[in-house]
């Protein structure tokens, strides 16, 4: 009896783990996904002081050192300065200047690569260094940063 119930048990079992070799295939697909929002440095000039009689001195550049974009996509730089250095004690006496990049006067670019850069430099016009009344000058210079 013993052995008869040995050989049922047996039976069973076997009959139980096979039907699992038998059943029919199963596939399921998962999507991975993932997101990069924008986004990017830009580096600007710092305060700069132009030296007396000095026609060109740098003024740094503008630099995108770190850039994720979407497709297509840029950061813009706007400068805007009004190009004239007033003096301290009396705003009347100016000192006219550009900016430049190389000899074109810089108003803006876009950048669309990590590295991509401006070189500029402040140009005074030894006439105008001439023409000037001694004091402090100074002028703000604004950048303008839009991802487009």
């Amino acid at each position: 009896m013993k052995k008869l119930a040995a050989f049922t048990l047996a039976l069973a079992l076997s009959a139980a783990l096979s039907t699992t070799a038998f059943a029919a295939d199963d596939s399921r697909k998962v999507e991975v996904t993932a997101h990069i929002d924008p986004t990017y440095t830009v580096t600007i000039p710092a305060n700069t002081t132009v030296k007396f009689d000095a026609e060109d001195t740098s003024f740094g550049k503008i630099e995108l050192t770190k850039a994720q974009f979407d497709p297509d996509k840029s950061v813009k730089v706007v400068l805007s300065a009004s190009g004239t250095l007033k003096n301290a004690a009396d705003t009347n006496k100016t000192l006219p200047y550009k900016i430049l990049n190389g000899n074109t006067e810089f108003t803006s670019a876009a950048y669309t690569t990590a590295g991509d850069s401006t070189a500029l430099t402040i140009h005074i016009a030894q006439a105008d260094w001439n023409a000037a009344h001694a004091g402090d000058y100074t002028d703000t210079v604004t950048f303008t940063i839009s991802y487009q």
